[in-house]
Formats: structure tokens, C-alpha cells, sequence
């Protein structure tokens, strides 16, 4: 992937695996060409992520994994969509392969300061009580 980024975005589509894999892919490619302030092929990899995922409004796609989810709200917080951000993380939050620290990445700082992270924070928590409660009854 960061050879790809050397060049112009390319795109991924061809690249083995399934649609998930590839979307998953072309989405930290995304991620990965905002941290080099290559906006543009930032936004075509984001763009193919989602035509690989099969992504519409109100329907599932390959990115509907709690791991691809706060992936997407990674994307969403860097891109100034705070109201998509969260929908995402409330999304992986209750997604059956979240884990708690899928909220610590430094791409989620521009929603730390909302007050509905702690909304995901208190979901974060409760999650992890119910879970150790079904461990230890």
C-alpha cells in the first residue's frame, strides 16, 4: 500500500482477497494518504473502499465490521463528519467484534472533545461490564 502512495492512487480492486479484504485495504490506504497530506488520493482510495464494500445509506456492506466501522470513523473525524463519526463508533461499539480499544486512536481526537464521546464511552463500558459478567456469573 504505501508503495501506492508514492504514485498517484491506483486502484485496488484487482488486489486478492474478498470484497472486505480489498475494501479494508483501499480504507487504510485512505487513512494513510491523509497522513501524508495526499487529500485527493485520499479521497479516491476512501471513495473505492466504499464501491469495493458495496456501501449505501441504510444498507450493510463489508465495511459493516466493528474493526472497518471505527476504521470509517477514523475517516469521518479527520474529514470534519463528526455526526458520521459517531454513528460509526456506535456502530462497532455494538458490533459482536469490538473491543475497547478500538477508541484509542489518535484519528478519534477531534471527537473527544463532543459531548456525545462520552455516550461512547459509557457504551464502552457497559459492554465491557456485560461481558465480564457473562465470563464470571
Amino acid at each position: 500500500v504505501l508503495d501506492r502512495l508514492g504514485r498517484r492512487a491506483e486502484p485496488l480492486v484487482e488486489a486478492e482477497g474478498t470484497d472486505a479484504d480489498r475494501a479494508l485495504l483501499a480504507l487504510e490506504a485512505a487513512l494513510l494518504a491523509l497522513d501524508q497530506g495526499r487529500t485527493d488520493d485520499a479521497e479516491a482510495f476512501y471513495r473505492e473502499a466504499l464501491a469495493v464494500a458495496d456501501c449505501h445509506p441504510g444498507s450493510p456492506c463489508a465495511l459493516d465490521r466493528a474493526d472497518h466501522t471505527v476504521l470509517r470513523a477514523h475517516w469521518l473525524a479527520r474529514r470534519h463528519q463528526p455526526d458520521r463519526a459517531f454513528e460509526a463508533l456506535r456502530a462497532a461499539v455494538t458490533h459482536p467484534g469490538w473491543t475497547a480499544t478500538l477508541l484509542e486512536s489518535p484519528d478519534l481526537a477531534p471527537l473527544r472533545q463532543d459531548p456525545r464521546w462520552r455516550e461512547v464511552e459509557n457504551a464502552v463500558r457497559e459492554r465491557v461490564r456485560a461481558e465480564e459478567h457473562v465470563a464470571d456469573p
